[in-house]
């Protein structure tokens, strides 16, 4: 499948600005809107038992916004993912373990910015309100990627609430409101809107 994501992170009268060791590690700047990348993906996943699924999933990220927005690292990502679910009742219960691999430089730094692999993981649950319409929960969190830059070493999270409908039959429109939980760069508020395509 594919999958590509619209979103806002910072308002736009807020500055972004990253200090490591008393010393600037950005250039002071606006964050902007804009897509945050292009996701190819490659889930199989099997039953269990008769209410739960397990699988495996491969993504490649592919950086899509420009340097002056501020949005996503300039980097490509390559992720292997273990997943399960279970149902219960209408609601059906997530949860995925995976390791992120960055290739590139983001360029955002003026400091050194070499990348490492890092976790990341997500655990929540989705409810049907309509035929073709959830409201999905979810918190996730992952460790960095920045080796170097000590201002950004710490692991962070964030909580998200979701509306997801399903607009194809191998296709999802997700609109997604969240709030950092942890970590040097948490938000207190971000949105975005997200086009799935499955084949």
């Amino acid at each position: 499948g594919v999958r590509t994501t619209y979103g806002e992170v910072f308002d736009r009268k807020d500055r972004i600005a990253v200090w490591d060791e008393g010393q600037a590690a950005t250039s002071s700047a606006h964050r902007e809107r804009g897509a945050g990348g292009l996701v190819l993906r490659h889930k199989w996943a099997a039953p269990i038992s008769r209410a739960a699924r397990a699988g495996l999933l491969t993504e490649l990220k592919l950086p899509a916004g420009d340097r002056e927005d501020l949005l996503t690292g300039r980097t490509t990502d390559l992720a292997f993912a273990g997943l399960f679910s279970a149902q219960t009742g209408p609601v059906t219960v997530h949860a995925n373990a995976a390791v992120v691999l960055p290739f590139g430089s983001p360029d955002e730094f003026l400091q050194d910015d070499r990348l490492r692999p890092f976790p990341a993981g997500a655990l929540g649950a989705a409810l049907p309100i309509a035929r073709r319409v959830a409201v999905v929960a979810q918190v996730e969190a992952n460790a960095s990627a920045f080796a170097e830059l000590g201002a950004l070493r710490d692991p962070v999270a964030a909580a998200t609430v979701a509306a997801r409908l399903r607009i194809l039959d191998a296709g999802h429109l997700t609109f997604a409101l969240g709030r950092g939980l942890a970590g040097p760069l948490s938000t207190d508020f971000h949105r975005s809107l997200g086009f799935e395509l499955e084949f």
